[in-house]
């Protein structure tokens, strides 16, 4: 029986906990469902379908540029979104500094990866929750803004 040892700096090391990470997306879709932002929840839809896709088997080709384009197009909807709705001070507190996080964890990911060193995993990991956890607030700030139409 012959036994296949992954290399913990590849792609495939944490494609398992990247996965489920990029099943996460799953959240703000649901919750911009059910506060009637449809074009956040089909964003979302779309992005955690890609990423998950993608990760299930991460190889370079069609789902790994189909996952970026996704990552870019959730990126400048939610990002445009946020610039004209969220106006309550504790959300932008939290917002406006997580938006730069990402790019942060976004840029050690990748410097991680082409380094060879395991940790970008970890480094992706957050990136995902992180972007996760901005989406949901930028979809409260939304709805506040809707409601008061």
């Amino acid at each position: 029986m012959k036994v296949t040892v992954i290399d913990p700096s590849s792609r495939m090391a944490g494609r398992t906990v990247l996965t489920v990470s990029s099943a996460f997306f799953l959240l703000p879709f649901a919750y911009a469902y059910a506060c009637g932002a449809y074009v956040l929840s089909f964003t979302a839809f779309a992005t955690a379908a890609a990423s998950s896709n993608y990760w299930r088997d991460p190889v370079p080709g069609r789902r790994l540029s189909v996952d970026l384009m996704m990552a870019k197009v959730d990126c400048a909807v939610f990002f445009l979104t946020a610039y004209r709705n969220v106006s309550e001070g504790w959300i932008s507190c939290i917002v406006w500094p997580n938006a730069v996080l990402i790019g942060v964890l976004y840029a050690a990911s990748c410097r991680a990866w082409y380094q060879r060193r395991p940790s970008w995993v970890a480094f992706h990991f957050v990136f995902h929750v992180t972007v996760v956890l901005t989406q949901l607030l930028i979809v409260r700030s939304t709805h506040a803004y809707v409601r008061t139409w």
